[in-house]
This record gives C-alpha cells, structure tokens and sequence, in this order.
C-alpha cells in the first residue's frame, strides 16, 4: 500500500483525497515516476493541465524526495503566481499546512522534511519565477540526498527557446512542459514534431476532459468552423499553421505579447501613423501609436480604387478635417505612410498634410517601394520605429 502510495499516478487520490481523476491525468503523472524523465503535454484550454498535474507534481517530488528542488517557470509570472500557486497553497492546506511542515512565501514553497538525515534538516523546496530573462533560468542544481530536480515549464508555447537552453544547462532529473497549442515555430513545438524518443509525448483534447461543456464545445465549432486554426488549437490540440501566408506577425510574437502584455509606455515617444492602403473593395486601415499604445483606428472601404499617391492624399486630408487631435499636434510627430508610391516622413510642426502623388509634405527619409502588408503590421505591433 505504501509503495503504490508514493507513485505519482496515485498521489492526487491516495494523499490529496481527490476525486474523477482522468485517464489522462494520471498517464501524465505515471510517466514522471522515473527519473530523468521528459514528459511534453499539449492540452486543450481550460483542461487542468496545471490544477491538476502540474500542482500535484510538484506536491509529490517535494514530499517525495526530502530536500529536493523545483523549479517552476512560465511566459509571464501572473501564470505562475496566480493559476498554479493557489492551487498549490489549496493542496498544502489539505495536507496540514504549516502545521505539518509547509509555507509559501515571497514566491517560493518549502517543507521542512519532519526528521533530521545524518544530523541535517532537509528542506524541499519549489521556486517559481517569470521566463522574460534566460539568466534567471539558470544556476539550478540537484539538490537532497537524492540529487533531484524537477523543472516545471508552464504555458510552454510562449516561453522564449534560451529559457529552455537554460534550462538544459541545470541538467534536471525530470522536466514537464505543458501548454495549449500556438503556432508550429519554437521548443515547445519542435519536441512534438521531432517525435525522437527522447520525450513522452501526451495530447489531450476537449472532448477528453468531462468537466468542459460539450455545448461550449459545439457553439465554438459552430461559430469558427471546424477547420479554423483556433478550434484546432482551442478544441482538438493542435499546433497552428505558421508559413507567414496568413499573418503577419509570427504567431510566437503575438503569443509572447498575448500572454504577457507589456507595460504602457509613452513617455518620450512620438505620435507615429501607419496605414495600410487597400485595393478597391478591400479595407484601408489607419492606425496612430505612441510608444507600444495605440491611439486611434480608423478603418474605411473604397469600392473603386485610385492611384495610390491620391489615396494617401485624401485620405490624410480627410483624418486631418475630421479630427487633429489623432495626429497631435506640435513638435516631433512623426508619420509614416505605407501604400505603393507612398513616402516615409517625419514632420516637425503642426501637421497640415497637402501635397499630391503621395508626396504628403515635410521632410522626406526614404520611400517604400511597393512595401508588404507584413511590414505595416510588424510596424505596429512589433513598436519598431522607422
């Protein structure tokens, strides 16, 4: 009975007094028994993936193996400190909490294992801390008596691929990576493509895990298509396609930037327009940042298209009478115009665009010949500034 007991696949029932286990959660867990075990798992959204697994395991290796160390990491820390720790600290209460050993703080959890080794107290513990700086990733050792280490790697598609360098410099006893599905670009990725032997591979879908509506389920198939990249993703865990023909930001960008927004930042920056000109029957599109903030949007449709140095002419025209105030006004505006024949040009005072043939006035730094719609948007969301 004991020896079952301190098997993974039975923790959550035996030790956490959990109910309705999945199959699949427990072929997870049962694959990290042994050490130096890899275990990659793509999973639908809203599985359990870390309410389940990932909380259980980490439970399990700091009971298991006295004095050992577990490292737990994602693309941004809200991941770690607010969907895996309350599940951690939800677990530890049940197991007595500091009463019996356990504390979490300053993100970090401890058990202080209940008797001395050869005079020493033992003390596991699990670290938890954002994937924005490869160098935080590294200098993890194995530690205990038994020499062990577990890394943790959560929402694994967004994680930058030197975190996973890093990772593989600390030598870990065992690895778990878990994420929902992104593009088809990155280590995360590239694991389940490779299918080498070297990692236990699981995939788990919506129709896998009970607790998810199968009403939810058929309102999004219905409302996306059952070959929509994000019903694959969202529903049948599948990677995206990412040939660049249908974005125009890389796919791992946008995750980046999805799952860890980055702070507002305006200060210094100056107001920058970019529009994308469409062709008849298609949407232009205007868009006024300052820093990584976007100001204003605006969005029309010509159904007879015109020379591109016209467009842009009353285009700008028509955004200025409408409202100056999406420009600014006043020193260090700059402007840059996308569209075929269009120039790039920064302006220094008060904005009065005129001019024909797409030469809109001020001071000219270069001209975009025929430039691709990817650039605009990487102009946009990527921040650079031209």
């Amino acid at each position: 009975m004991l020896e079952e007991a301190q098997r993974l696949e039975n923790f959550p029932e035996m030790m956490l007094g959990l109910r309705d286990v999945y199959p699949w959660q427990k072929a997870v867990l049962g694959a990290l028994n042994e050490k130096h075990a890899k275990v990659a798992l793509k999973a639908a959204n809203g599985s359990g993936k870390t309410s389940m697994v990932a909380a259980s395991v980490v439970i399990w290796h700091m009971l298991r193996w006295p004095g050992s160390l577990v490292v737990c990491t994602a693309g941004v820390y809200r991941q770690v400190a607010d969907a895996l720790w309350p599940h951690l600290r939800k677990m530890i209460n049940g197991l007595g909490g500091e009463e019996n050993g356990f504390s979490i703080k300053d993100g970090e959890v401890r058990y202080v294992y209940p008797r001395k080794v050869d005079g020493q107290e033992l003390v596991s513990r699990c670290i938890g801390f954002s994937a924005s700086n490869p160098e935080k990733a590294e200098g993890w050792h194995v530690q205990g008596p038994s020499g062990d280490l577990l890394y943790v790697v959560d929402e694994a598609k967004a994680v930058p691929d030197g975190i996973f360098q890093s990772m593989e410099r600390c030598q870990p006893t065992r690895v778990l990576l878990m994420s929902s599905p992104g593009g088809s670009s990155g280590y995360f990725y590239e694991v389940f493509r490779r299918n080498d032997g070297k990692w236990k591979t699981f995939t788990v879908t919506a129709y896998d895990c009970p607790h998810i509506r199968k009403e939810w389920i058929e309102e999004q198939v219905a409302r996306w298509g059952e070959g929509h990249p994000l019903v694959r993703s969202m529903i049948h865990a599948e990677f995206m396609e990412d040939d660049g023909s249908l974005t125009a930001v890389r796919t791992a960008d946008w995750q980046r930037l999805v799952s860890g927004p980055p702070k507002e930042d305006t200060e210094g920056h100056r107001l920058t327009a970019g529009c994308d000109f469409s062709a008849g029957g298609d949407e232009s599109v205007l868009v006024v940042r300052q820093g990584n903030v976007v100001k204003g949007l605006v969005r029309w449709r010509r159904t007879r298209p015109r020379p591109g140095g016209r467009r842009s002419t009353f285009f700008f025209r028509g955004s200025v009478q409408m409202g100056p105030g999406v420009f600014g006004q006043g020193p260090g505006v700059g402007v840059v115009a996308f569209g075929p024949g269009a120039h790039v040009f920064v302006r220094d005072t008060e904005l009065g665009l005129t001019g024909e043939g797409g030469e809109l006035g001020g001071e000219a730094v270069g001209q975009v010949h025929d430039p691709g719609k990817g650039d605009f948007f990487r102009f946009l969301c990527m921040g650079r500034e031209r």
